[in-house]
């Protein structure tokens, strides 16, 4: 038997059981990424901050300085953008440029378009310097509108002063020990963001340097490569001189608009970098962070205390409370066009793609979260119906018995049963015996655990998928219990109640020795 795939990703359904927020929470902007190569090892560092909605959260380093590179070209457009105002200049006006006087060995598409000269509006400078990050637009507009250290005085009035700006892209290029002068601390650059975003309507200006930054396509394997679907992303990426070993510095620094509303500004500068989907790694982490985030605040502050009070009064025999908490999670979900259901068991619901009926598949029986005390095979629907829609496999969802009017191991009995009867009925199921996996969230997790290594299972189970397997559920005096035991979406009461209602827990809090080998 092998572990598939252990995932600590927040689930879509209406069972998110929160041990995968707490490990966002303490994982969110991992500050050292460390990678092996062949030959031996080698380092490399991200730093970064964000706006989450208005509410600032830092990684690690948010203070320190860092070059911008490209980046420094996004800074500059605001200024640009005041500058045309103040002096009422308009986008549409334009200054003569003569291709002899540039730079014939930067990075500059724009000079692919035109030979002697031509005009340029100030609107083409900018979508050339935020767009394609051309360096001749990025020094034109620094020659028609003010040097670097004006622009530093105009972001430093907007009360950003751990941005600075004294070098050109020509300087830069001639002194590349100097780009640090270009410099920009993660969480001022976040701001930066966040006062763009707040402001990018007051004035025609503003409006088209965000349209342009909406419409940047550079760095599409950074923070563009983990947008969710229908999200948008207003950004401006940077990268430094490769290194001889391929290594370079590469940043993106822009905002993030959800389906839902939400808003994200975020600032990445990662050093040393060998690959783009190390930035796409870090941002995956804030946007995983604005979920758990939206879940702890729509949770209500009392839920798990009256949770906990319904399981101790379900124990001494009061089952109405908890029956109350089962039923209002325990609503059907929309299944997709793709998949077709039916109950084979009262408690087990086969998921299948639609006419696959003669194909034998792979099936993966899941069970659902709940503390062993709630859930159903309603709550693990959606994921279910999902992984069905693939066209891979078949799945099966088992509505186990629950605590505490089915302590342990009677949950555990069901779902040893399940497999067996899977491997038993695997021709009329058109199932693959050689490929069983089984997985489960939290609880339905930590089943799945003992199912797998359970003698009567052992040698019948190819894999397993886990998200956030309860391996270890008791008070044990640790640190992380004491600080993380309450407003992390699962308190440490709760946990309590559920292992008491389990019978998973002897007296004085040690757990039973079946449950302890799992760990």
């Amino acid at each position: 038997m092998k572990i598939h795939q252990i995932m600590f990703t927040p689930t879509g359904g209406t069972q998110r059981v929160s041990e995968i927020l707490l490990f966002l929470l303490l994982t969110f902007f991992l500050a050292y990424i460390q990678t092996t190569e062949a030959k031996g090892q080698s380092s490399c560092f991200s730093y970064g901050a964000s706006i989450v909605n208005g509410d600032l959260y830092c990684g690690h380093q948010e203070d320190s300085a860092f070059a911008m590179h490209s980046v420094m070209k996004f800074p500059q457009a605001l200024y640009v953008a005041d500058y045309l105002h103040k002096k009422g200049l308009t986008l549409s006006d334009s200054v003569l440029v003569h291709k002899d006087s540039l730079d014939a060995e930067t990075w500059s598409p724009m000079l692919s378009i035109f030979e002697g000269m031509r005009y340029f509006t100030f609107a083409e400078l900018i979508e050339w310097s935020l767009k394609q990050s051309d360096n001749n637009a990025c020094d034109l507009l620094f020659a028609s509108c003010g040097q670097p250290d004006a622009v530093e005085k105009y972001i430093h009035t907007l009360g950003f002063k751990d941005i600075h700006v004294q070098l050109t892209e020509k300087e830069m290029k001639k002194n590349p020990h100097r780009t640090i002068e270009n410099s920009a601390t993660p969480k001022e650059m976040a701001r930066l963001l966040e006062w763009f975003y707040l402001h990018r309507d007051d004035n025609k200006n503003l409006s088209f340097i965000w349209d342009t930054m909406a419409d940047c396509n550079t760095g599409q394997q950074r923070i563009a490569a983990v947008l969710p679907k229908d999200g948008k992303l207003i950004h401006k990426t940077g990268s430094g001189f490769p290194s001889s070993d391929g290594r370079q510095d590469r940043n993106d620094v822009g905002i993030v608009l959800l389906p839902d509303g939400s808003h994200l500004s975020i600032a990445i500068f990662l050093q040393k970098s060998k690959e783009e989907k190390e930035v796409a790694e870090i941002a995956e982490q804030c946007l995983m962070r604005i979920q758990a985030d939206e879940f702890l605040r729509n949770m209500p502050s009392d839920l798990q205390h009256k949770q906990t009070l319904a399981i101790l009064r379900a124990i001494d025999g009061d089952n109405k409370g908890l029956t109350a908490v089962r039923n209002a999670r325990n609503a059907p979900p929309k299944y997709s066009d793709h998949v077709e259901t039916k109950m084979i068991t009262p408690n087990m619901r086969l998921y299948e793609p639609k006419g696959s009926q003669d194909q034998r598949l792979p099936v993966l029986l899941y069970l659902h979260g709940g503390g062993w005390t709630f859930g159903s095979i309603n709550s693990c629907g959606r994921f279910c119906d999902a992984q069905a829609a693939s066209g891979k496999m078949r799945v099966i969802a088992l509505d186990y018995r629950l605590a505490p009017e089915h302590p342990y191991p009677e949950g555990l009995d069901d779902c040893i049963s399940t497999v067996n009867y899977i491997i038993d009925h695997a021709a009329e199921l058109h199932i693959d015996v050689n490929h069983i996996t089984i997985g489960g969230d939290s609880s339905g997790g930590n089943l799945a655990l003992a199912t797998a290594l359970s003698e009567t299972c052992r040698g019948k189970i190819e894999s397993l998928l886990l998200f956030y397997p309860v391996t270890k559920a008791f008070d044990d005096g640790s640190e992380s219990w004491k600080q993380y035991g309450k407003g992390f979406g699962l308190d440490a009461e709760i946990m309590e109640a559920f292992n008491r209602a389990s019978g998973t827990v002897c007296q004085g809090g040690n757990p039973v020795q079946r449950i302890e080998n799992i760990t």
